[in-house]
């Protein structure tokens, strides 16, 4: 319970501070998040009040703007955004209108959860209808996941999150790659520069094990020859040395990108980790090298933190620890 209360502490200060840079971006255009929300409230009220939506001017865009508010953290937004996405009647999300207004629903949220069976083999979904359900379920369960104003104890955070990923482990890890990368966009950018420098370390952590094993292999018997060739392994180990050096070097800009992003959401993306992994089961498997690209990249950046000087300003030299 602790460790919950802490997490959750953590979580609550990092959407405090969300909400407060959302109020000066929008204080700067004189108006506040509040009316910003309201306005987008009557909009989408008004259009799911249209009989049909085949014929409504810049539809696709409009069609896209819903259901990128499934994934806000606000119930209204979703509710709304949900309504007016069944203006368009499509059969893969007609048949499931309760259920998902269900899940939007506060009060019946947890309950719906765990009732509707969303497995693949004797699930509630159709076949035919499971790719375009899931993704917008996906939506709506991480904008649930995100809530964290209106929450009691009963109904904390940390519950609310196990409580989705306990959903989610009934679907297939095919099925699950939509919702990922909802969960990873903050991190888009720096994701593909991690994996390329995994490889990279990869590569040259394999060229130093050749190296070791190749040595072995030589005998006293070949003393001569070794002592002739001296020189050229020099030469080769002060390769990979500067190929070493050349890896660490790269990573110094792909840090700077990882710490763009703020300390409290790295934190909290390390308490969902957590989750993941124990919730999740194998059903995460295919994306724990990108997570765990991503621990690495928040050691590292923790280790420069404490590596540095805060009187001087001076950096210390640190090893590595992932």
């Amino acid at each position: 319970e602790a460790e919950e209360a802490e997490e959750e502490e953590a979580e609550e200060e990092e959407a405090v501070a969300g909400e407060e840079q959302h109020s000066e971006g929008a204080a700067r255009g004189n108006i506040s998040v509040r009316v910003l929300t309201d306005l987008m409230l009557c909009f989408l009220r008004l259009f799911s009040k249209l009989p049909s939506a085949t014929n409504l001017h810049e539809a696709p865009a409009l069609y896209e703007i819903c259901q990128d508010m499934l994934g806000r953290n606000d119930p209204r937004l979703q509710l709304a955004a949900f309504q007016c996405v069944c203006v368009w009647r499509e059969p893969h999300i007609t048949p499931y209108r309760e259920v998902v207004e269900a899940v939007i629903d506060e009060q019946s949220f947890r309950q719906q959860l765990t009732l509707f069976d969303a497995s693949r083999d004797g699930g509630e979904i159709k076949p035919e209808h499971r790719p375009q359900m899931l993704r917008l379920l996906s939506r709506v369960l991480y904008g649930k996941m995100m809530q964290r104003r209106g929450l009691t104890s009963s109904n904390s955070t940390v519950r609310r999150r196990r409580t989705v990923l306990r959903f989610l482990a009934s679907w297939e890890p095919s099925e699950l790659g939509y919702f990922f990368a909802l969960l990873l966009e903050p991190y888009r950018a720096v994701l593909p520069m991690l994996a390329l420098l995994r490889e990279a370390e990869t590569a040259q952590s394999a060229k130093e094990k050749e190296s070791t094993l190749q040595g072995t292999k030589q005998t006293k018997k070949q003393t001569k020859k070794r002592q002739s060739d001296k020189s050229d392994g020099d030469g080769a180990a002060s390769a990979e040395a500067d190929e070493g050096v050349a890896v660490s070097a790269a990573r110094l800009p792909v840090l700077a990108r990882l710490a763009a992003v703020s300390a409290k959401r790295n934190l909290g993306f390390l308490g969902l980790l957590k989750d993941i992994v124990g919730q999740l089961g194998r059903h995460a498997a295919p994306f724990l090298p990108a997570l765990l690209d991503l621990v690495s990249g928040m050691l590292e950046l923790s280790n420069i933190a404490f590596g540095v000087d805060a009187h001087s300003g001076r950096t210390v030299v640190f090893k590595r620890t992932v």
